[in-house]
């Protein structure tokens, strides 16, 4: 039996590690830059959403399906991938106008994201310990947030570029222990740049 290295899976999920980074540091960036309204930033940050979505979609694609170990942990994956693609685009067309409604739409995909892992650490593999309780410690953090944001003007105020940073920070850290949750599945064939997980722990 073959175990995938993080060197080996890296050909898979590269486009997912280089995504989560651009994320991250776009979200590091709106920090820097939190006295510049969203609409100033709103070409950067939709590009960065576009491309994770891209990315994304890349690494759904190379995935081999015929092991349904591997397609149960993607599929939660592609649903956020594609809400990234098009809140990306709405950000690029500039739909998002006021603080409340770019916070509101912000926070709903944190929530979303966050349900999404925690569904997902229920249809784990058991094999993959600690990368899932990564995955299920980030998921609750994202649902608390993403609940916070809803009261952000009544409470904290916090100002949007910050709350926005906060939360691009957030998915890219998430998208990133997703790639290497999957390096940590049992794998027992590699085939070019698709792989197919071991079912020796689906379940156990």
């Amino acid at each position: 039996i073959y175990t995938l290295s993080l060197h080996d899976a890296l050909p898979i999920y590269q486009p997912v590690v280089i995504s989560s980074a651009a994320l991250i540091l776009s979200g590091v960036w709106c920090f820097a830059n939190f006295g510049v309204s969203f609409m100033g930033m709103a070409f950067i940050i939709g590009l960065v959403l576009v491309f994770a979505g891209l990315a994304g979609a890349l690494v759904f694609m190379k995935t081999d399906f015929g092991n349904r170990v591997v397609k149960d942990s993607l599929n939660w994956f592609l649903a956020e991938t594609i809400i990234f693609f098009i809140l990306g685009f709405v950000v690029l067309s500039n739909r998002l106008v006021g603080d409340s409604a770019i916070q509101f739409v912000f926070g709903l995909l944190t929530l979303y994201a966050g349900i999404m892992r925690v569904i997902a650490y229920s249809r784990r593999i058991r094999g993959a310990k600690y990368s899932w309780l990564f995955t299920l410690g980030f998921g609750i953090a994202d649902i608390l947030f993403g609940i916070y944001i809803f009261f952000n003007f009544t409470t904290m105020a916090i100002p949007t570029v910050i709350v926005v940073g906060a939360l691009l920070s957030l998915c890219g850290v998430n998208r990133m222990i997703f790639a290497v949750a999957m390096n940590s599945f049992h794998v027992s064939v590699v085939r070019g740049n698709s792989i197919i997980a071991d079912l020796e722990n689906w379940e156990k």
